[in-house]
């Protein structure tokens, strides 16, 4: 056989080995510029899940590793801004790409995203701060403010750092930083202007419609209607933030906050558990969740929250003393409770903290502090109709008839306007946007306290005319105990005390 046949054969052979003839092409060569592009344009656009996208395109390498240094520290700080959880560790990334000696750049990147304000809802940080922090803060704002606005006219990751290290409190106030008109229209860069500490609504809807993509924006919009009182506006923006960014545990802050707002105590201890999943010992989740479970009447876990918070011994210590004191007094431990109510008073100055230490006062038959003590109350805030009959109670305890006689009658007009506010309450109920479940449960909750007011009324007017009879004052008696007929729990008792008055009146005392 002649040598080039077998060649040949030999060629067709290995041909027909299964898969020769589909030999796929050479992969195509990378579109460098292409990718540099899209990863621009993505990193501009601002969101977070541009990001996360520009960095799934760009593959590793020498030549994009500025690029994805960039993005990764921005990603980093967009995470600690929005108080994410379960997300990469863009930090450690950014840290691994430098290497172990950094450019001076990189390294005051590295460090202003690792400074991020954390949202509420995250660990604050200590409320002092301590000297060093502060120092080590300030001299971090003064490397940006010196570093960084020359970059900024041209770099979109420094403009966006630049107002960051305003945002994070490094020492820089907001009109020292220049930031061109060119820059703040880049998405980026706005973002981190209008979701800084005073939020603009009109700029975020502005800047929304201009990139719809910027989701997280709709966490800044809610947090800005919670401040304005807009609760069903909060929730409706948290809803839309929650579709992108379902864990974060500062949007189940804002929205166990606004669920507490409306008095729907268990949904809200629900949501401040979320918080408390992802850091068992948060603050304001501890704080938040104390307060709803105490409303609850749930003493018990009331006060285990109390005492976490005073054991960590450094958020809102205030509030903690005062909640376990309410909590100790409805347990019987008034002891306690009057200790802890003792240090709440160093801490917080409100009309709450003497109202409950004059009603602990008067459990304890400490007439002449609870006395004190609600009268102080009252001074914070003469609208607390419970507080206002409680003085009355102290004077007759101490046989004052006279002031007694005062107080409740003053107790009587309280009521009656917050009887009125009631009804208005009811009224908006009934035209606000709500489900037909949670307008249910408001309109309950305000025809209870109508009524808790109205029976407030009926006793406050009994125990008036009872006042004056025993203060001699029987001409002020009877007008009173005639209107004290109108409550079914006092009406036999008011016809009695009307029969022990000189007669004047009998056809109205018969009736």
């Amino acid at each position: 056989m002649p040598r080039r046949l077998l060649r040949f054969l030999v060629v067709a052979a290995i041909c027909a080995v299964p898969g020769c003839a589909a030999r796929q092409p050479p992969a195509p060569i990378l579109d460098v510029a292409a990718i540099d592009a899209r990863a621009d344009g993505l990193a501009r656009a601002g969101c977070y899940q541009c990001l996360k996208e520009a960095l799934a395109i760009l593959p590793a390498g020498a030549t994009f590793d500025t690029r994805r240094f960039r993005l990764l520290v921005l990603a980093a700080a967009r995470v600690r801004e929005l108080g994410l959880t379960g997300e990469p560790d863009w930090l450690a990334r950014a840290r691994d790409l430098a290497g172990v000696s950094p450019t001076a750049v990189q390294q005051l990147l590295i460090d202003l995203a690792s400074a991020t304000v954390m949202p509420r809802g995250t660990r604050p940080p200590m409320p002092s701060g301590g000297a060093v922090e502060r120092l080590n803060r300030e001299q971090l704002g003064a490397r940006a403010a010196q570093q960084l606005p020359s970059m900024g006219q041209t770099d979109v990751a420094a403009a966006y750092f630049l107002q960051h290290a305003v945002c994070s409190d490094l020492g820089i106030a907001q009109e020292a930083v220049e930031i061109s008109e060119v820059m703040r229209r880049v998405p980026l860069v706005a973002y981190r202007i209008v979701s800084c500490s005073r939020v603009d609504g009109e700029a975020l809807d502005a800047l929304l419609a201009a990139e719809p993509r910027l989701v997280e924006l709709h966490y800044f919009k809610a947090t800005a209607a919670f401040v304005a009182g807009a609760l069903l506006t909060t929730e409706r923006e948290l809803r839309v933030f929650d579709e992108r960014f379902p864990a974060a545990p500062a949007s189940a802050l804002l929205r166990g906050q606004v669920l507490l707002a409306l008095e729907e105590f268990e949904p809200a201890a629900a949501a401040f558990d979320v918080v408390l999943t992802t850091d068992v010992d948060q603050p304001e989740a501890l704080l938040y969740r104390m307060r709803a479970v105490s409303q609850l009447g749930d003493a018990a876990r009331g006060e285990a929250a109390a005492d976490r918070l005073v054991t960590l011994g450094t958020w809102y210590q205030g509030e903690a003393y005062y909640w376990r004191a309410w909590n100790r007094r409805a347990l019987g431990r008034l002891g306690e409770a009057a200790s802890d109510i003792e240090t709440a008073k160093r801490v917080l100055f409100n009309a709450s903290v003497p109202k409950l230490a004059g009603f602990i006062a008067f459990d304890r038959e400490q007439l002449d502090l609870a006395l004190t003590e609600l009268t102080t109350s009252r001074e914070r805030n003469g609208d607390d109709c419970e507080v206002i009959f409680a003085i009355g109670q102290v004077h007759a305890r101490r046989g004052r008839w006279a002031e007694a006689a005062e107080s409740f009658t003053a107790t009587i007009g309280c009521t009656q306007a917050a009887q009125a506010a009631a009804r208005t309450r009811m009224d908006e109920i009934a035209v606000a946007p709500l489900d037909p479940q949670r307008r249910a449960r408001l309109q309950a909750r305000a025809e209870r306290d109508h009524a808790t007011e109205h029976a407030r009324e009926g006793l406050a007017t009994f125990n008036a005319a009872t006042a004056h009879v025993l203060a001699g004052h029987a001409e002020r008696a009877r007008p009173l105990a005639e209107r004290a007929l109108a409550w079914q729990p006092w009406a036999e008792k008011a016809k009695e005390l009307l029969d022990r008055l000189p007669a004047r009146n009998e056809s109205l005392r018969r009736n």
